[in-house]
């Protein structure tokens, strides 16, 4: 079983239930709880595209075609964000270089925020 942070402060958990492929997005308490069942794709965006967000998370989420999407990326370095924009097939338009204009609306179902942890 995966768990995953989502945008909301909820938890993403992959798994199984009775031998079905699942998901289940469990929000906050506002939120609730959603079911996802396994021929539904989740949508991802990551802030901060370097050892972690592109390399690590990035490139795993990118392969599970089946169930994750990756539709909006930011990050302040205008080749790692092209470079994994173009990896992981993010349009122009949803690729960001500034996180207010990245943070103005909400962008999909999962937010992996993978910026260093100090500067």
């Amino acid at each position: 079983m995966i768990l995953i942070l989502t945008q909301s402060g909820g938890i993403l958990i992959l798994g199984k239930i009775d031998d079905e492929d699942i998901i289940i997005l469990k929000g906050s308490r506002k939120a609730g709880r959603r079911k996802i069942m396994a021929n539904q794709i989740v949508t991802v965006s990551i802030i901060g595209l370097g050892g972690r967000g592109g390399e690590a998370y990035g490139r795993y989420i990118a392969k599970l075609k089946d169930k994750f999407k990756i539709t909006h990326v930011c990050d302040v370095n205008l080749v790692r964000l092209h470079k994994y924009g173009e990896a992981f097939e993010v349009p122009m338009e949803n690729r960001y270089d500034e996180e207010d204009a990245f943070f103005a609306e909400k962008r999909s179902d999962v937010l992996f925020i993978t910026t260093q942890d100090r500067m």
